[in-house]
């Protein structure tokens, strides 16, 4: 086993244990040359091992086990830029709660509103995909329609998360901080944010 298998072990792990992935929700995946490795279908992130991946090819073609359905939303962030090398899929509560908002403009204002910390690591860069059934064409379609070079986080509406990343810990940093900020922003929102400064 690879360091880098051995770090995305890891982050799937830590999320599984902090909550940000319950069950079998979520994948995860990492690349290596043209050939990703990503959770199987029906895969656990507290129990992912050297064994829970398998292996497809950037043309799509699976060369090896039973993949997680969404493995099309991997397999398109990785095309559009070399600088993702590991790809997060969540359902984490609160930025799932975001993802459910109708205003994702303003949701995504008040994301950075409050604290710097996640626009350092997204660079200010988020977009919204409209909803598809799960592990839909149309949901593949609809990314593929919206992803770009640049963005690393995308919120599929009425789901969950899609995260870019150079390495397994700098996703599950970003991760963390959108979680954060998200339970912040509804917290805020919750409370009445005029008793709330901004930055």
């Amino acid at each position: 086993m690879n360091e880098t298998m051995k770090e995305v072990i890891w982050v799937a792990n830590q999320l599984f244990n902090r909550g940000l992935v319950t069950g079998s929700t979520g994948n995860i995946s990492f690349r290596d040359g043209d050939t990703v490795y990503i959770s199987k279908s029906g895969g656990c992130f507290g129990r992912l091992d050297e064994n829970g991946f398998a292996k497809i090819a950037l043309d799509g073609t699976i060369l090896e086990g039973r993949p997680s359905k969404e493995y099309p939303l991997h397999l398109a962030m990785y095309r559009v830029s070399d600088e993702n090398q590991v790809i997060i899929h969540t359902h984490s509560f609160y930025a799932t709660l975001i993802s459910c908002l109708k205003d994702k403009e303003k949701a995504f204002a008040g994301l950075y509103a409050y604290t710097p910390y996640l626009n350092m690591k997204t660079g200010g860069l988020l977009k919204a995909v409209p909803y598809q059934k799960p592990g839909s064409r149309e949901l593949f379609a609809d990314f593929e329609a919206v992803v770009d070079e640049k963005t690393k986080l995308y919120f599929l509406n009425n789901h969950g998360v899609v995260l870019g990343a150079k390495n397994a810990l700098d996703g599950f940093y970003t991760l963390e901080e959108l979680e954060t900020n998200s339970k912040l922003l509804y917290t805020i929102e919750k409370y009445g944010k005029e008793e709330f400064q901004t930055v």
